[in-house]
């Protein structure tokens, strides 16, 4: 019997110990949950305070920038005219909600948009005195001077062309902070205040549970003696502006919690109060459903299991909607856009369409500055008024980034391509944002492409869609661009560029040019740009311009640069086994490197193929490039730079890059564009600009070459602003290899040799 006893014990000991644990485990989860259920509702509180200031806030803000752009507006008129003023201010009264707008007049008079006009006396014109001085000021609560309303005033100088000056003022109900305050919080049970810092009460939600005072300090001191000693310290706390929760005593017996919050308008200060029971309750109603966990754990799993085969057996239907429907949009996918597209041509309806291209200028850059989500947001709003723009039997889509195509009714090409027009304006006029510090423009461009041949393959239809709206860059005026026979030629001009380039790549027609760079700080020439030219047997010369952008499209460009880049690194080899020094030598690159793998391998085996210093080496990648694909960069190029190939932004103040952009970006120099030093000596701004790009450029350790350099004048400025390098018909023309040679073998005195030499790529 004594081992059975032992055992019983041990199993009542095992048992009541598993139920100690349990239990202190269970009351100390349940202080910790308490404790951060508190934590969590105080900080709710503080978020909804914080939100309702920022609302505030901006809404003051809003009122104050409304009257100072506004006072600009009529401050263009010649002289002060009453009547004139009151007719501009009533549109404006009534779509901003103010009680009244007005005008007061140096001798007191006033005038106002609901003809009571009155003359002030000291007290009333005292409102005023801080717009008469040239400050813009909002009022706190005074008495309305014509019904005796409690109201707030903004008033700000406004000056005319004569002179001759007055006040812009707007007044507001105080009835308007209570509806910006009566936001719902806590399930209708929380409330605000805005009171000055000597308590006076400026306005209130209309929260059934909120009370109305005239001093919020003496009204809750009155509650208790412990919230006489509250109401002190939240007053000290108030006079050095700071922030915070306090626990106070209701009239009723109950108590509430209260934030304080500055406005940052005058000596204005926010309280959100809430209830402690609401609390409470949060904190009751989370402990119940915890210890319901284990329980909900177990129904969950079985739903799960339950769930997995419904989601298996609705598999197949949920990826065709997913494929059928735009992530980013919400709107009918590229896929559904190409199966409707397959069904319209390969009926009989015979009705007359167009293939329309629509993308957004700059695109990159909104997504660059705001961020990828507002970048989708403005996606979703062109998808949006496209779809409300559209009739039936017509279709969109977004096609990728973005870039929208639509199918439209074409009955009249040019009505047509006004009704595009048109929606881009649309368009525009809903996603331009000026909301905070979310302020940017959305500029559309589109293409037209009107279906004729309707065995054309949809891809067909969209690159001519595409050329007529890249063709539109050239016309600021018409934003729709129209594909027509010209267009057409000039597609089948680059066809004819395309189709010819493989062979006078091969019948050696593309030659190596060389564009000196000039050291302007030593006086001498300091290596060059490898540049290449076409002399075709048929046409002559063909112009850069015309052939390398056709090679950007159909991807020959890459096998173009690494002809180019093997010539120059074989040509430089030949000239240091010669005994020539050639200095560095800058090769382009297109962007379309940036996408391969090899790119870098390749270009440092040839390097070390012929035995060169790697610093006598440089890439040029235009600013475009380097700031689409910032991703990207520090993995290939940081390569270069780590085995001593110096990376060149071409092109800067071509585009959208700023100073400080390029401190950021992996790069050891930077080309100053053309169009920044055609305006040098004329624009104080433009010189302005460079002068402090080039000192900061220097700070960072980037050299500095100056593109496009032609005159004198120009020279001599950026000698004084001691750039680096510059290149220019002023110093050089781009030259063929063989005078580029003589150049180099005069330089270092040696015999000139070669100089009709060409070099081919």
């Amino acid at each position: 019997m004594q081992p059975r006893t032992k055992s019983v014990k041990k199993i009542y000991f095992d048992v009541g110990l598993t139920v100690l644990i349990v239990v202190l485990f269970a009351a100390f989860f349940s202080f910790q949950v308490q404790k951060d259920s508190r934590e969590r509702v105080l900080t709710t509180l503080s978020e909804i305070s914080s939100q309702s200031v920022e609302v505030m806030q901006k809404e003051i803000s809003r009122n104050k920038t409304l009257l100072i752009n506004l006072a600009v507006l009529l401050g263009q008129e010649e002289t002060l005219d009453p009547p004139t003023l009151l007719q501009k201010l009533i549109p404006v009264d009534k779509e901003n909600n103010f009680k009244r707008m007005g005008i007061v007049l140096p001798d007191h008079t006033s005038y106002s948009t609901d003809h009571k006009d009155v003359v002030l006396d000291d007290e009333g014109y005292a409102r005023f005195a801080s717009a008469m001085e040239g400050q813009t000021s909002v009022t706190n609560t005074v008495r309305d001077l014509v019904d005796g309303e409690s109201v707030t005033v903004y008033s700000t100088p406004l000056t005319f062309a004569d002179g001759s000056r007055c006040v812009l003022f707007g007044t507001y109900s105080t009835q308007y902070y209570k509806n910006l305050l009566s936001v719902s919080s806590f399930k209708g049970a929380g409330y605000s205040y805005i009171i000055r810092q000597n308590g006076d009460c400026i306005s209130g939600s209309t929260n059934l549970l909120s009370q109305q005072f005239s001093n919020f300090y003496s009204a809750t001191a009155a509650y208790s003696r412990q919230n006489e000693e509250k109401v002190q310290r939240l007053q000290e706390a108030v006079q050095n502006g700071e922030q915070g929760v306090m626990l106070f005593d209701r009239e009723d017996g109950t108590q509430r919690y209260l934030y304080y919050q500055p406005l940052e308008v005058g000596d204005w200060y926010l309280l959100s109060v809430v209830p402690s029971e609401v609390i409470d309750k949060s904190i009751n109603g989370t402990l119940v459903p915890t210890y319901l966990l284990l329980l909900g754990s177990v129904l969950l799993f079985c739903y799960l299991i339950w769930r997995i085969v419904a989601m298996y057996r609705g598999y197949r239907d949920r990826v065709e909607q997913l494929v059928m429907v735009d992530e980013v949009t919400g709107q009918g996918s590229f896929a559904k856009f190409r199966l409707d597209a397959a069904a319209l041509f390969g009926g009989k309806d015979r009705t007359p369409y167009a293939l329309v291209c629509l993308n957004v200028k700059k695109f990159q850059y909104i997504n660059d500055l705001y961020g990828y989500d507002e970048g989708n947001a403005v996606l979703r709003t062109v998808a949006e008024c496209i779809g409300e723009n559209i009739a039936g039997g017509e279709y969109a889509a977004r096609m990728q980034a973005d870039l929208f195509v639509l199918l439209l009714h074409c009955r009249d090409v040019q009505l047509l391509q006004n009704r595009v027009t048109e929606l881009l304006h649309k368009v525009q006029a809903r996603a331009d944002k000026r909301d905070g510090d979310l302020i940017y423009q959305v500029r559309l461009r589109a293409g037209v492409y009107p279906v004729q041949d309707r065995t054309l393959t949809l891809e067909g239809m969209i690159d001519r869609a595409k050329l007529a709206m890249d063709h539109s860059r050239q016309n600021a005026s018409q934003p729709c661009g129209l594909y027509d026979g010209a267009l057409r030629r000039q597609l089948v001009r680059q066809q004819e560029l395309a189709n010819h380039f493989d062979g006078a790549l091969e019948s050696g027609q593309l030659q190596l040019y060389f564009q000196p760079k000039y050291d302007l700080q030593a006086g001498s020439f300091h290596g060059a740009e490898a540049l290449v030219r076409w002399h075709s047997s048929q046409n002559g010369w063909i112009s850069p311009g015309a052939f390398i952008p056709v090679l950007e499209q159909n991807g020959g460009i890459i096998d173009l640069d690494r002809r180019v880049f093997a010539a120059v690194c074989r040509q430089m080899r030949r000239w240091l086994d010669a005994g020539l020094q050639p200095g560095p030598i800058s090769v382009n690159a297109s962007q379309l490197h940036l996408y391969r793998l090899d790119f870098v391998d390749r270009y440092l085996a040839v390097i070390d193929r012929y035995h060169l210093p790697h610093d006598l080496i440089q890439i040029e990648l235009t600013e475009t490039a380097l700031f689409e694909n910032r991703d990207i960069l520090a993995q290939s190029l940081g390569r270069f730079r780590r085995h001593g190939v110096q990376i060149l932004m071409d092109d800067f103040g071509s585009g959208f890059s700023s100073v400080g952009s390029v401190c950021t970006m992996p790069i050891d120099a930077v080309k100053i564009d053309k169009s920044m030093v055609d305006h040098l000596v004329d624009d104080e701004k433009t010189r302005l600009i460079l002068k402090n790009s080039l000192a900061l450029f220097r700070s960072l350790g980037l050299a500095v070459v100056v593109e496009g350099v032609e005159q004198k004048d120009q020279y001599d400025l950026l000698h004084t602003m001691q750039a680096d390098y510059i290149q220019g018909y002023y110093c050089a023309r781009p030259m063929p290899m063989g005078q580029y040679q003589a150049c180099l073998q005069k330089a270092q005195g040696l015999p000139v040799t070669g100089q009709d030499e060409i070099a081919v790529v």
